[in-house]
């Protein structure tokens, strides 16, 4: 099976709806990254916060995604997990802390290649 059309780049997996065909992309295209939902993340992180703190908990999280590049993102994700610390909201720190980085893959391509949107299925390296 050869996958030409993602050859060298980056792949959102759950738009293609079939984990199998996620994991023998990896075997063709070793240096293909991962790119996780952004919307999944957090509401994943969501889960662990109480309904009256999930909008500032919300204004934080897509602050990390406004950063200008990954650097900036994960300084910002380092005091994201720090203030939902402070919150007693540890769980939801863990959750930010463990998958932050799955997140910010679309930060190391180049701008111009759908960069930004945090939504995108393809970007080109």
């Amino acid at each position: 099976m050869v996958f030409p059309f993602v050859k060298n780049w980056n792949f959102n997996c759950r738009q293609v709806g079939n984990l199998n065909v996620a994991n023998q992309l990896g075997e063709y295209y070793p240096e293909a990254r991962w790119q996780r939902c952004i919307v999944h993340f957090y509401r994943n992180v969501f889960t662990y916060v109480p309904r009256g703190k999930i909008k500032e908990v919300a204004a934080m999280l897509k602050a990390i995604h406004a950063q200008e590049d990954s650097e900036e993102s994960m300084r910002k994700a380092e005091a994201v997990v720090k203030k939902l610390k402070d919150m007693k909201l540890k769980r939801a720190a863990k959750v930010v802390e463990d998958g932050i980085l799955e997140t910010l893959t679309y930060t190391y391509s180049p701008r111009g290649t759908g960069r930004g949107s945090g939504r995108t299925i393809l970007l080109r390296e």
